[in-house]
This record gives C-alpha cells, structure tokens and sequence, in this order.
C-alpha cells in the first residue's frame, strides 16, 4: 500500500485538507480492527500511528486532547494527515512517525503551515532549518531530500514538499482562503458578519482588554469566520463547519481559482489527477 504523510498545523487546516482529499475520492477510515466493519478499518500498515496509552503528551495532562492522525484511504493509497498543534512541531510529527512505522519508504511527505504575518520565504527557511537540525541524530530521515523551494515538490522514490498558506506568495493563513470561499458562496453571511465584527471594532469599551481580536485588525478574519459559524453551525466549532458546510466543493472540477496553489501542490505529492474527478 502506497502510504503519504502530511503535517498540518492544526484543527482547521486539517478539516479542510480533509474535505478536499474527499473531493478527490478519499474515504477517511476511523475503526480499529472492527470485524463488523473491515471496509472502515484502518489499514494495518498505519496503525502504529495510533496512540495505544493514555495519556499521550509528555506532561501527563489527562484533560490535554490527543493529536491522533486521519486516515484517508482511496484503492490502495493511504494519505495520513498528522495534526501538530503549531509549525514548530511539524518536523518532529513527520520524524515520529517515519520512527514508528514499519516501512521501507513513505511514498510522500509533505508539510501544510500558514505564513501568519512572514513571507512564506521565511517559513520555509525555518522549517528547513529544523529539518536539517533533525536528520543529523536521524539516520532513517536522511534519505529524504527536503525541497529547495516553497510550494514546489521534489521528484522521485519520494515526493517532498512544503507548502505555504494561502499560496506560497503572500502572507495569511488558511482564513485566507475560507474568507474568499465565504464571499463567493455565503456572500450576504459574510458581509453581515463582516459588519458586525467592524461596528464592534468601532464600539468604544466593546472589546474587552485581553481580547484577542483588536481595534488594529488582529484576528479579525477569525473572527468573521467565527460569527458566520455561530450561524451554520451555532455551538459548534469551525473545523466542524469546514467538515459539514459548503466551504470545500464536491469534486474538484468546481474547485474556485484561488484554490489551485494547494490543489497542485497535493495532486504533485500525491499523484493525484483532477482531470479524472467530479
């Protein structure tokens, strides 16, 4: 079985790398070994992945929630999407699980982080940096080449590649991209939410000190995002919108424009073909 893994920042980036594998014919597997089941089951060459004590982080926290990967399986190809909780994990999500899975070679890596306030330059750099501070005490990490630009996969035994939200070139996150999708398919949501976060920035004593949305723009995309889920999906979280709402197309023929950076980045890592969906 072809196996590929991805880190991902967190939550939200990984629903959405979710809904778009599914786009592509991707079922994601939850069961462990269930006989009732066997088509649900996770594929035994990743099951290793899966968190077998609790509790899992270091400071022996029992409320701290585990970042147990998704599996998504289409024929005989399964993408492993590995939550990090922050990019400065991402090398040692990738590192832990080539450690504890019993193959040869993965067939791609990849890496999923938002730029924030840096050029995406400069998020690269960094993650190269841990990664070549990593292979020296790691010998089974040395045989993979890690990519010598954002946004463009390697090519041979094993793709690697690293890409950078919204689209290699501009600073932002995934917000980025959702906020765009928001405007196109839920534009008077939008703009009502929009409105409301700006006639709150422009309410004297409305934000309370400690907030972490400010007068001067901070989080406000985040926030919009969050107004707009407290109506598709009031009491729930954003990555549960992104999983249920229309924020990802169903086939990736009706993917918009500014999705294709990270179309073409995932069908490059994972020999994906868009022509052959929808």
């Amino acid at each position: 079985m072809r196996v590929d893994l991805i880190a991902v920042e967190g939550a939200h980036d990984l629903a959405f790398v979710q809904r778009v594998l599914k786009a592509f014919g991707f079922r994601q597997k939850r069961r462990l070994g269930n006989p009732e089941t066997p088509s649900e089951n996770i594929p035994l060459a990743v099951q290793g992945l899966i968190p077998r004590n609790f509790p899992t982080n270091k400071e022996s926290d029992i409320h701290r929630r585990p970042d147990v990967p998704a599996f998504h399986v289409k024929d005989e190809q399964c993408v492993v999407l590995i939550p990090t909780g922050g990019d400065s994990m991402l090398v040692g999500g990738v590192s832990n699980a080539i450690g504890i899975m019993d193959l040869d070679c993965v067939s791609s890596i990849g890496f999923i982080l938002d730029a924030d306030c840096n050029p995406p330059q400069h998020k690269f750099d960094r993650l190269k940096a841990e990664w070549v501070e990593k292979i020296k005490d790691n010998e089974l990490l040395r045989k993979y080449q890690f990519p010598s630009c954002v946004g463009v996969c390697t090519t041979g035994i094993c793709p690697f590649g690293v890409f950078v939200m919204p689209d290699n070139q501009r600073s932002g996150s995934l917000e980025s991209i959702l906020l765009d999708q928001a405007k196109a398919v839920y534009p008077v949501l939008h703009d009502k939410a929009d409105a409301f976060i700006q006639t709150v920035k422009n309410t004297d004593d409305a934000i309370p000190p400690g907030s972490e949305l400010t007068q001067a723009g901070r989080n406000e995309g985040k926030a919009i995002l969050h107004a707009m889920t407290s109506v598709l999906k009031p009491g729930k979280t954003l990555q549960t919108s992104i999983a249920d709402n229309e924020w990802v197309p169903d086939g990736p023929d009706q993917f918009p424009a500014f999705f294709d950076p990270l179309v073409t980045y995932l069908e490059q890592l994972l020999a994906l073909n868009r022509e052959g969906e929808g």
